[in-house]
């Protein structure tokens, strides 16, 4: 079993801030919930309140996520304001989450995959001319294969709205 240690948040709210931060809880080291931790507190924000940062944290489970870069935490500004539930923040987490580990390779040769949210999927389109992934045809993965012990993390230029298979 991994060793627990303790994350460091490497994002400081500001009293401007769009969101509350995450709160900081030991996770595995290197686990997809610590890289959320300090690449996307917005989705560790969704994760934790959703209670489905456990489920990110697993060593015993691989996964992918799709989570939105620190800068892109602006536009998302009307999820914060006071009714976002733990209903919504799980639907949103789980549709952003894939049930196995795949690096930006293996996406290239997909179309569409089934995310953890049953009633979703992401729409997959490689572009070769920009060299980049474009998921859901509005958001493109901007630092991919970040690989922890229990899966892979791709950062994109914003929030995956879930789609109906």
């Amino acid at each position: 079993m991994a060793s627990m240690q303790p994350v460091t948040q490497s994002y400081l709210e500001e009293p401007s801030s769009c969101f509350r931060k995450p709160t900081v809880k030991p996770y595995n080291k290197d686990s997809v919930m610590d890289i959320l931790m300090n690449k996307s507190p917005l989705m560790a924000y969704f994760a934790q309140l959703a209670g489905l940062d456990e489920m990110l944290d697993n060593p015993e489970r691989q996964i992918t996520c799709f989570a939105p870069c620190k800068e892109y935490c602006e536009l998302y500004w009307n999820l914060f304001q006071g009714n976002t539930d733990h209903l919504r923040a799980r639907n949103l987490v789980l549709s952003c989450v894939l049930k196995a580990s795949l690096t930006e390779t293996q996406l290239t040769q997909l179309d569409i995959v089934p995310t953890m949210n049953r009633y979703s999927s992401i729409d997959i389109r490689y572009i070769p001319e920009k060299g980049s992934i474009l998921l859901n045809q509005n958001v493109y993965i901007v630092q991919s294969n970040l690989f922890g012990i229990n899966g892979t993390v791709h950062i994109t230029n914003g929030l995956i709205e879930p789609t109906e298979f």
